[in-house]
């Protein structure tokens, strides 16, 4: 039966939390929720049940609770509760508010590589700029990752370092063009951000050289006969990632995120909205072929991801995944994102519109589509 409650004057027969982060938090759940098709009624109850679990649990942050404390706490609740927490964490760790989804799954493999005591403070309150700056889950745990990376291989904490040391470590790999650009981009945004923050006294990289790309600087496109002798051997499963990759064009991210939800067929024919970089959509046709190829995909399965984890169908893969999925079909040093260039490569030759082409990549500048 429901009581008010005496703090807030709400009714509810269920504990729920005053903290006025956690309250912000799930209000951002339901919001996002609704935002990606969820109905009202339906991201309400998830975030009803998020506040309940934050008040029996006495937690005080969404974004920082352990996989220890939801398996304690769901251990005693009913099946919905699981699935609405399953739900709402999610999309949070899609969205980088979480560095690890803790309702994901657990499996025998490798631990997740731990950041050195040094490091912790500076990369967690880094990664919380870079979710205020709505940066895309998988740049963050780009980010992370190289500079989990700098902190190992150079042994020391992250203001111990001077230019001439980064300098050194960048000079060290025998990195693509590509990812020694994004490598020093890593460097150049968190060490001036540990600057402006007053972390450090000085911007410790402002003197490391900026690798440029330059027209044409970037990932040279696979021929075409890689790519179909690629199809050839790929399984069913495989086939379709690589066709959303060489004839739509689309980021590893973006094949591991899409629902049926997201496909459209009318008399025109098959529509794809992409969900992009920085939570830019954009709307695709789908070739006749391909589209065929999706849906016998599609029911292969049960879930309305298109491409599920073989460990939670409710859940979808991760970029990574997607791209060593390709990847392992491609030559040594040909990857996902090469076949994305070739899409681009092909579409300007067809077409010479290099802001057509853009569009159609998802692109913020055309000066990104030239390279």
């Amino acid at each position: 039966m429901s009581a008010r409650c005496p703090d807030c004057g709400r009714f509810t027969r269920d504990a729920h939390t005053h903290n006025p982060q956690v309250l912000a938090q799930a209000d951002d759940i339901e919001r996002s929720l609704r935002l990606a098709g969820y109905g009202p009624s339906t991201a309400a109850r998830i975030g009803k049940h998020v506040r309940k679990f934050a008040a029996d649990t006495g937690a005080t942050d969404l974004w920082t609770v352990t996989a220890g404390q939801v398996d304690d706490w769901l251990a005693t609740q009913p099946a919905q509760y699981g699935a609405s927490l399953r739900t709402a964490y999610r999309w949070a760790a899609s969205a980088g508010r979480v560095e690890s989804n803790p309702c994901a799954p657990r499996r025998p493999g490798p631990a997740r590589r731990e950041p050195p005591p040094a490091w912790r403070e500076p990369l967690a309150a880094f990664r919380k700029w870079m979710v205020a700056q709505r940066m895309s889950g998988e740049t963050i745990t780009m980010y992370r990752g190289r500079l989990i990376q700098l902190a190992y291989e150079t042994g020391r904490g992250p203001f111990e370092l001077d230019g001439e040391a980064l300098c050194t470590w960048l000079s060290r790999h025998r990195w693509s063009r590509q990812t020694a650009h994004s490598s020093a981009a890593v460097l150049a945004v968190f060490y001036r951000w540990a600057y402006n923050t007053g972390r450090a006294d000085a911007n410790l990289a402002a003197d490391i050289p900026r690798v440029r790309l330059g027209e044409g600087g970037g990932r040279r496109p696979p021929a075409l006969d890689i790519y179909r002798a690629a199809l050839a051997s790929a399984s069913p499963r495989v086939r379709v990632m690589l066709r959303l990759a060489g004839e739509l064009g689309l980021r590893r991210g973006e094949i591991a995120r899409i629902t049926h939800a997201d496909m459209v067929t009318d008399t025109d024919g098959a529509w794809l909205t992409v969900h992009g970089k920085g939570g830019k959509k954009r709307v695709l046709p789908v070739p006749e072929g391909l589209a065929a190829e999706m849906a016998a995909w599609w029911d292969s399965h049960d879930s309305s991801w298109l491409f599920p984890q073989r460990w939670d169908q409710s859940a979808p893969i991760s970029p990574q995944t997607a791209s060593k999925s390709i990847s392992r079909l491609l030559p040594v040093g040909v990857s996902a994102h090469h076949l994305r260039h070739m899409f681009g490569t092909l579409a300007y030759a067809e077409t010479r519109d290099l802001l057509g082409v853009q569009r159609l990549l998802g692109h913020v500048s055309p000066a990104t589509t030239r390279t």
